[in-house]
């Protein structure tokens, strides 16, 4: 058999060779960033006529419920005098960051209902945003017109709220699907992604629990904003209604 000319056998065996290790290189190095690609992905969600194109988040009732029942309540421990020993509840919310003024609410505007509470800070993309209640982030996405976006599911007293954080100009590190999170844990910091005409927050408090399959009130966008429109018809005002959000503060 006769291979051409400066042809011999060692060197075809020598270029199988070669041509073989930088195909397992190349689907090697594909693979790495296929896999970092999906870690770092963040959820695009699209959630028309309740058509699910997106990942639901995987979490469920029962793991709000064990992260919530790990917060230890205080020990009691009974008076012997006679005056009767005062009760100091445990504080569960907490303002979304540490200096805030409410420049629009809950209500129907001329563009439509507006579901939550827009906060501006003076320190702007530099104020840092925490979740009102410990709880377990349940979303990290980005939502048709681009807006950074956090959810996070609480349990207060056997009751489940979502609390939503939107416009976020960036994500906090560590920050996915699934992880408890306290009230001092940062999840982003203030912004204007999305369909805003400044920097500030866009909060929502809802009392369910978003992308939860259990919850069928919430167990996806579509559904989740008809409730809470249901709900402030009700007569519900979502953070103002679960823990008194102040007009301005200066303090968590």
């Amino acid at each position: 058999m006769s291979w051409g000319s400066g042809w011999t056998m060692k060197k075809i065996i020598l270029l199988i060779l070669v041509v073989t290790s930088f195909m397992l290189i190349g689907s090697g190095v594909a693979l790495e960033l296929k896999e970092q690609k999906e870690k770092n992905d963040i959820i695009f969600y699209s959630d028309k006529t309740n058509n699910k194109n997106y990942k639901t988040a995987k979490i469920n009732l029962n793991q709000i419920k064990k992260s919530a029942d790990q917060k230890e309540e205080p020990e009691i421990v009974e008076q012997v005098i006679q005056d009767p020993v005062p009760i100091i509840e445990i504080k569960h919310w907490y303002n979304p960051t540490n200096h805030g003024n409410i420049n629009s609410g809950m209500e129907y505007r001329d563009d439509g209902f507006h579901f939550g509470y827009d906060i501006t800070s003076p320190y702007g993309s530099n104020e840092v945003i925490y979740p009102i209640a410990d709880g377990i982030i349940s979303g990290v996405f980005r939502d048709g017109a681009g807006a950074n976006i956090v959810s996070v599911a609480h349990m207060v007293k056997d009751k489940v709220y979502t609390s939503m954080y939107v416009h976020l100009s960036r994500y906090a590190n560590n920050i996915y699907v699934g992880r408890e999170v306290t009230v001092n844990d940062p999840l982003g910091y203030m912004g204007q992604t999305g369909r805003a005409t400044g920097v500030h927050l866009h909060l929502e408090v809802a009392d369910c629990a978003l992308f939860v399959d259990e919850d069928y009130n919430c167990s996806s966008l579509s559904r989740y904003y008809n409730y809470l429109k249901k709900r402030y018809n009700e007569g519900f005002r979502g953070a103002t209604t679960v823990f008194g959000l102040p007009s301005s503060w200066s303090e968590r």
